[in-house]
Order: C-alpha cells, then sequence, then structure tokens
C-alpha cells in the first residue's frame, strides 16, 4: 500500500540528507551556492518547528509537507556517477534559489521543476534503466527515441497556445536526429478549483471512516487504528478515489481549452503521439480534531488518433505504466 500521510520524523531526516547532497552536487561542478541560505534551508527549518507552531493552519501544513515531498524528488538526479541520467547542475540551482514561500505555484522555478518531475517518472517506471537526458536543447529525451517537451501552463487561455509550440518544438527536435516520436507533458496544477477536491476528500473519508466504525462495533478488527491518519494510510482506495476525482477536474479544464484548431494540428503531427497533463497538491484539513495532510497527484493522456495501431498500443501501455507509477 502506498503511503499517503507521511512520518514526520522521517521527513525531515530525508530532507536534511537533500540540502546535504545538493551542496555536494553543485560543489563537485565548481557551482558556487550555498544551500544553507535558499529557501530549501527555509523549508526545513519551518518543517522542524510545523509540531510547535500554532500559528500554522493545516491547509499552510499541507503545502509544506507537499513542498517537501516536491523537492525530494531531486534526489533522483544528485548521483554524479550515474552517466544515464543527466542534468544541466544550473537547472538544479535555479530550482532551489529564490522565494521562500509555501504557496508558490505562481514562482518562476516551477517550469524547470516540472521538467524533473517529469523526468523522475521515466526513471522510476524504467528502475533507471533508460538513458534520460534533461541536458540537450529538448527538455527531456528518452533514448534517443522519445523527445519530451514540458509546458507549466499558469492560464487557461494558454493551453492551446503552449500545446501548439510544443508540437512545433517536437518537429524540430525530430528533424535534428533526436528522437523519432515525441510527447507533450503538461502541468495543470494551477487550473482546477481546489476547494471542490478538498470537500470531496473530506466527504469521501466521512464514509471510509463510518465502514470503518460498523466493523468495529461488529467486532470485526481488520486492522489497529489508532488515529484517521493510519485509516487513510491503510486503504490505498481512498487516495484513489481522490485522485480519480482530482483527474476528473483537470480533464474538463484541459477538453474545454483544447482549441479544434490545435486539436486538429496535434492529431495530424507526424511526430507528437500523444499530450500527457496532470496536476498536484497537498491537501489539508480538519476532521473531527485530528489534522489531516497529504499530497495527492494524477495524471492522464491525450492520443494521437491517427497513429499506427501497433504504435497506439505501444504508447498507451508506456503512458498507462507512466500514470501508474505516480
Amino acid at each position: 500500500v502506498k503511503k499517503v500521510v507521511y512520518d514526520h520524523d522521517d521527513l525531515v531526516e530525508k530532507f536534511s540528507n537533500l540540502i546535504n547532497d545538493i551542496q555536494k552536487f553543485l560543489d563537485h561542478y565548481k557551482i558556487k551556492t550555498n544551500v544553507n541560505i535558499t529557501k530549501l534551508a527555509s523549508f526545513l527549518k519551518a518543517l522542524k518547528d510545523l509540531n510547535t507552531n500554532s500559528d500554522c493552519n493545516d491547509q499552510q501544513k499541507a503545502n509544506l509537507y507537499y513542498l517537501v515531498i516536491k523537492f525530494l524528488q531531486l534526489q533522483y538526479f544528485l548521483d554524479i556517477t550515474n552517466p544515464r541520467v543527466r542534468v544541466k547542475p544550473d537547472e538544479i540551482k535555479k530550482i532551489i534559489c529564490g522565494k521562500s514561500n509555501t504557496n508558490d505555484s505562481d514562482q518562476e522555478y516551477n517550469g524547470p521543476f516540472f521538467e524533473i518531475s517529469t523526468a523522475v517518472r521515466f526513471v522510476k517506471m524504467t528502475n533507471a534503466e533508460t538513458d534520460i537526458n534533461l541536458d540537450t536543447d529538448c527538455d527531456i529525451i528518452l533514448e534517443n527515441e522519445i523527445a519530451v517537451e514540458c509546458k507549466y501552463i499558469r492560464s487557461e487561455n494558454r493551453i492551446s497556445d503552449n500545446i501548439e509550440k510544443a508540437i512545433d518544438q517536437i518537429d524540430k527536435r525530430i528533424e535534428a536526429g533526436l528522437a523519432k516520436k515525441g510527447i507533450i507533458a503538461i502541468d495543470l496544477s494551477n487550473l482546477f478549483d481546489r476547494e471542490n477536491v478538498i470537500a470531496f476528500a473530506k466527504s469521501i473519508l466521512d464514509r471510509f471512516i463510518y465502514h470503518h466504525e460498523i466493523l468495529n462495533n461488529q467486532g470485526v478488527h481488520y486492522g489497529k487504528f489508532k488515529d484517521v491518519k493510519s485509516i487513510i494510510n491503510a486503504n490505498k482506495g481512498y487516495s484513489d478515489i481522490v485522485g480519480r476525482y482530482l483527474q476528473n477536474e483537470i480533464e474538463m479544464v484541459f477538453l474545454k481549452a483544447l482549441s479544434n484548431k490545435v486539436d486538429e494540428k496535434f492529431q495530424t503531427s507526424k511526430h507528437s503521439v500523444a499530450i500527457t497533463y496532470e496536476a498536484s497538491f497537498g491537501i489539508g484539513f480538519e476532521y473531527n480534531g485530528q489534522s489531516v495532510h497529504f499530497p495527492i497527484r494524477c495524471l492522464s493522456y491525450y492520443m494521437n488518433q491517427n497513429l499506427s495501431e501497433h504504435d497506439n498500443n505501444y504508447y498507451k501501455k508506456f503512458l498507462h505504466l507512466l500514470a501508474v507509477g505516480m
């Protein structure tokens, strides 16, 4: 069962190690940056003080936990001995610098970070057995076979424009011999109604708790649950259901904003095989006096309908594995 609610002390230790490893990585490439005065150090201090900070509400706690878990993804790219995963060191510096703000979805670093987080999923999906290159003009190149262009979208009105730009960029990457096919990846985390998702998460939790209480009252003990967090962690179905609802929200945003003109350009493209669209954020609320906060993330895809049957089946399987590995 995938853990949904994380252990606080474990996150403090992992985030401390991340800061140390980033410093070693930057030192190796002779990039002069003191990680201990970046926003990561501020997040670590806030994380350590979280349990004693009475001014921090549940959503602020959720935002902080979400950011910590988000930045931990950088760990996958700090192994300088692994030639199969390559990233521009300057991009790591760009990501960790800037304002320390837990509500940071509008900050510029999200663009390059989305490229990193997309690449992380490919690393996980292939157990780091795939050549993943973030050190070319293209955002991501996989095994010199697939070019991935990533777009972090800040406005619904910019969805079609960014997709059209990505189609053109993929054509250039293919013509330059960097890859054979392309995937467009877009992040819609800024564009859905978060309050709707939180309200849905609360209502579903009501049903899970209700069923748990019925079974306990009947003497059916299927686990030892000391609090709401342990119930959430023990029921993978809960996070799956909330994730499905979030997927429905972003699918509506994506399909509503995709113009007929750009859709036609995509469907007739020789090189772009699919568009992936995703969203993530930290959910936080109080439930019967207990603080509940956990990260949620989902991904879906939109296929080029003019692919051959072989390519359609191949890329659908590929993208399904990508989504499952989130």
